[in-house]
């Protein structure tokens, strides 16, 4: 993945993209001290596997609970 840069005035464009990039270096990045790229890819594979995971889990419960 490629961080992005939005012009000026286009501030809200990248938000959802800033936002996960901001909550990975926090809750992961910046607690781990990695030795080798591998360590890294398969570290940040994971987290994002179960990030979408939850997200799915939330959104099948919400689905259900308006019914």
């Amino acid at each position: 993945m490629i961080q992005s840069m939005s012009r000026k005035g286009n501030c809200l464009d990248n938000a959802p993209a800033e936002s996960f990039f901001k909550k990975i270096k926090v809750e992961r990045i910046y607690h781990r001290n990695y030795l080798t790229i591998e360590e890294v890819r398969s570290d940040l594979f994971e987290y994002i596997e179960i990030f979408l995971q939850h997200e799915k889990t939330t959104f099948i419960f919400r689905l259900y609970k308006s019914c």
